[in-house]
């Protein structure tokens, strides 16, 4: 923090081998003297048009602890979250896939986590009652989504009632935590109206947080 920051930049070539490092383009800017994470992305264009995928690269300014294996630890909340935006990023085409073949969101958060245990090399993997959740938060950031304080609380207080009332059929969905949404959201929706109903993304995730709770 607090220094020049120095652009490494990226090597590009086109299909004939020919160096086309000068045209690439980046997105994203890094300021030296704001801690944080900051994304990166990398693309350029040949002469006929081709144009590349994006390249992400995830600049920490600040301070960073490491562990006694040199690596660093990326457990903070924000640094976790920029992870999983980088994986989505990555394989964003393979999660387009999973839409077209209408898959749930539990299908895409299985396909993510193994890919976002490689940025934690020593194990210490985030607990997956913080982490389910959040993937799914992110894969739905720019869906709107949002719920007043009272309509939050409410919304825990029906998912507390339903988790209870459930318990003892919960413990029959042990390993298969996709098919115990499914069965827990259809019984949350029942005390909603379709005027007034929190979106799916909103329900799964309050669900994964009490369960984990």
């Amino acid at each position: 923090e607090g220094e020049e920051y120095e652009e490494l930049g990226v090597e590009a070539y086109d299909g004939r081998g020919h160096d086309i490092s000068k045209n690439v383009t980046i997105e994203g800017e890094v300021d030296p003297e704001e801690e944080g994470t900051y994304l990166l992305y990398y693309s350029v264009v040949d002469r006929y048009g081709n144009e590349s995928r994006r390249l992400l690269r995830m600049v920490i300014v600040g301070d960073i602890a490491f562990d006694e294996n040199r690596q660093p630890k990326r457990t903070a909340d924000e640094d976790l979250k920029n992870i999983i935006r980088m994986e989505i990023e990555k394989h964003q085409d393979a999660l387009t896939q999973f839409d077209e073949e209408d898959e749930s969101d539990c299908a895409k958060v299985d396909y993510l986590i193994p890919y976002i245990h490689k940025h934690f090399p020593d194990g210490n993997y985030p607990d997956r009652t913080i982490l389910r959740p959040t993937i799914r938060d992110l894969l739905n950031e720019d869906d709107e989504d949002y719920l007043s304080a009272t309509d939050v609380e409410a919304l825990n207080n029906i998912v507390e009632e339903v988790i209870v009332a459930h318990e003892e059929t919960i413990a029959d969905f042990e390993g298969d935590s996709c098919s115990l949404l499914d069965y827990l959201e259809e019984y949350v929706y029942e005390y909603y109206d379709e005027r007034n109903q929190p979106t799916a993304n909103a329900v799964r995730s309050t669900i994964e947080k009490k369960l984990g709770g």
